[in-house]
């Protein structure tokens, strides 16, 4: 009984390309991981364009197309809305540190927390952001708030004494 060994022509070879992973060195795009309305409507003025006019699509199908498409272009707008609304919200939250002492998690090893007096918010990046210290922090690093300490004590004394 003879043996019999496979051998794969694709295989690299010393000084060659693996032709198996990139055959005659094609670039490859990234994959999309989500469909968009975009694709949706490319989607069906291909079917639309495609069928046979003699025998078109069922209505009911075509209903439930649509309905599909307008129920995923209400939920963009949705997601979109809270987005915004949530930004807003951290952004409010931020003005309320303001004067108070505070605790954040400075994301380091060698000082993981500061304390300090919020100085003032800056809203100009993508999340607004305390300032502490001259340093600026995110919103979500804040561990503890409390009342700011005073320096200076007020101290009153009895009249008619």
């Amino acid at each position: 009984m003879s043996s019999v060994t496979a051998t794969n022509p694709y295989a690299s070879t010393p000084g060659a390309t693996n032709i198996q992973s990139n055959p005659i060195g094609y670039t490859t795009t990234p994959t999309k991981q989500v469909l968009t309305s975009d694709d949706f409507m490319q989607l069906l003025t291909t079917q639309l364009s495609n069928q046979d006019p003699m025998q078109p699509e069922d209505n009911t199908a075509m209903i439930s197309q649509m309905a599909s498409f307008t129920s995923l272009s209400q939920m963009n707008q949705l997601v979109s809305s809270f987005n915004t609304m949530s930004s807003d919200q951290t952004l409010a939250m931020a003005t309320t540190y303001i004067g108070k002492q505070v605790t954040v998690n400075t994301g380091t090893s060698t000082n993981p927390t500061v304390t300090g007096v919020v100085t003032g918010v800056d809203a100009s990046g993508t999340t607004p952001q305390i300032k502490v210290n001259g340093v600026s922090y995110p919103v979500s690093s804040v561990l503890e708030i409390d009342q700011a300490t005073t320096s200076s004590t007020t101290t009153t004394t009895p009249t008619g004494a």
